[in-house]
């Protein structure tokens, strides 16, 4: 399995992903809602297909860049995304962000439309909503990165929720 973007802490990208995605799909199930994950070796496009029938696909990351800032953004895709698309991903930077008092691109005016197999993959499917979190980048110290990853799914699952319940 690709470890994903390599940081400072511990633990590589995935092994914060599932944790995160385990935190996520834990409150989700305890609303009553269904929730899949999703962990296989594959193109990251036949991953996104994997969503076929969903209403939301949320493909969790942990990324890792040059600057020292500490931010969550969550991307959607650039040829395929719509309304629905751009208000989850807004309302899911938003709500990570809050959660772990760091900055939330999105709301900072980053473009989220980005060129991303994954996202392509799943919205070629009748996938209500496609998004891809950033929860936090692991280049930057932070005081317990299982800690803010759980908090993070957390969060997304809130988000994901909310979205649920104002769009039936």
């Amino acid at each position: 399995m690709d470890p994903g973007a390599i940081g400072i802490n511990p633990k590589n990208e995935y092994e914060l992903n599932k944790i995160a995605a385990v935190a996520a799909q834990r409150l989700i199930r305890q609303a009553g809602v269904p929730c899949d994950l999703t962990d296989a070796v594959a193109s990251l496009r036949s991953l996104g297909e994997r969503a076929a029938g969903y209403d939301v696909f949320c493909s969790i990351h942990h990324n890792s860049a040059s600057a020292p800032a500490q931010d969550a953004e969550v991307l959607v895709c650039k040829s395929k995304s719509d309304p629905d698309d751009l208000q989850l991903s807004a309302m899911l930077s938003a709500e990570i962000a809050a959660e772990l008092g760091i900055r939330d691109r999105i709301a900072g005016g980053r473009d989220p439309r980005l060129h991303l197999g994954i996202l392509k993959g799943a919205e070629s499917t009748d996938v209500r909503v496609s998004v891809l979190a950033e929860l936090y980048f692991i280049h930057v110290p932070i005081p317990d990165e299982v800690d803010w990853s759980t908090r993070g799914g957390e969060a997304v699952a809130r988000a994901i929720l909310k979205w649920l319940a104002s769009n039936p």
